[in-house]
């Protein structure tokens, strides 16, 4: 277990997969019957350009819907990973990895499915973690968001700054300040003598 959580089990990263894949799919098929009935219905003359219109606004649709879903998985997960207690997060610290790395990760994964292999990389991680080509380009990992992670290691303790109590003032007698010689008090007049005669 990583300090910030547990890695995914495969089995719920494929089924999360399969919801998310199953939804744009969906999204795909409905949409194009929209379109391919749109087309029929404008008749002969107007179906190359309600065809190429609607193909234009399906793909759209679509682009706003991947644009939606990488942001989804750089939040909070997508619909397939909160149905599967997913997370998806930064290798290094565990916090969410944001649009641009998900974005980065799609990217390479769409490339990599291409070749069929992209799908089965995370198989071939030989560190446990099971990080696919995509997820190591973004510097992510799929976390099992139902375990709570690992308690932080107890700090360790502040140095004790409690009061000394203060030592007692040593009894000692303050001399008496001389007056200061502006201040002095008032000389008394010399006394008169009689002048002699």
């Amino acid at each position: 277990m990583l300090p910030f959580g547990q890695v995914a089990p495969v089995k719920r990263r494929v089924l999360a997969y399969v919801v998310d894949a199953l939804i744009a799919a969906g999204l795909a098929i409905v949409l194009t019957i929209v379109v391919a009935v749109i087309a029929v219905s404008a008749g002969p003359e107007g179906y190359l350009g309600a065809y190429t219109v609607g193909m234009g606004i399906l793909s759209l649709v679509m682009l706003a819907w991947f644009i939606v879903y990488t942001a989804m998985q750089g939040g909070t997960g997508s619909i397939g990973m909160r149905a599967q207690g997913l997370r998806l997060a930064r290798a290094a610290d565990g916090t969410p990895i944001g649009f641009g790395k998900a974005l980065v990760r799609n990217l390479v994964f769409g490339v990599t499915a291409w070749i069929v292999v992209g799908y089965f990389s995370p198989l071939f991680d030989g560190s446990g973690r099971f990080q696919g080509w995509h997820d190591k380009a973004a510097g992510a990992l799929m976390l099992d968001a139902r375990v709570p992670a690992a308690p932080a290691a107890p700090a360790p303790p502040a140095p004790q700054t409690t009061a000394m109590p203060a030592a007692p003032a040593p009894a000692m007698q303050i001399p008496p300040r001389p007056p200061l010689p502006g201040a002095a008090a008032p000389v008394p007049p010399a006394p008169v003598l009689p002048a002699p005669v």
